[in-house]
């Protein structure tokens, strides 16, 4: 639970970094809305490499992170995906078999049309 509200809150500092810019007009809110967004799907992902059992390729994951515009100067963006990625991963620990079975089958289809899988 603890970590639900950790990404929760990690999330509401994705979409208000000051990274993406100050502003919530139209341009500004959809370039953090889509930040947010990535950062819960690379989060899920590669909170999912262990229990899943996979192995990602690590160049793969730079290029992904570069080709989705993050920003160069987001020094936030490692520490709110590093937080989010625990909140992940203990979400995960707490799956029933069948659960995991359905979410790792799924991650694999993800990592896969990311390149991710060796």
């Amino acid at each position: 639970m603890k970590y639900l509200a950790a990404t929760a809150i990690a999330l509401t500092f994705a979409i208000s970094s000051p990274a993406i810019g100050g502003g919530c007009d139209g341009d500004d809110f959809d370039k953090k809305e889509a930040r947010a967004k990535i950062l819960l799907q690379l989060a899920t992902v590669l909170g999912s490499e262990t229990v899943c059992g996979f192995e990602y390729d690590e160049d793969t994951i730079k290029t992904f992170i570069t080709q989705q515009h993050i920003d160069e100067n987001d020094a936030t963006f490692v520490s709110d995906l590093s937080l989010i990625s625990q909140g992940q991963k203990s979400d995960i620990e707490k799956m029933s078999k069948g659960m995991l079975a359905a979410h790792c089958v799924q991650i694999r289809r993800v990592a896969k049309q990311y390149g991710f899988t060796k």
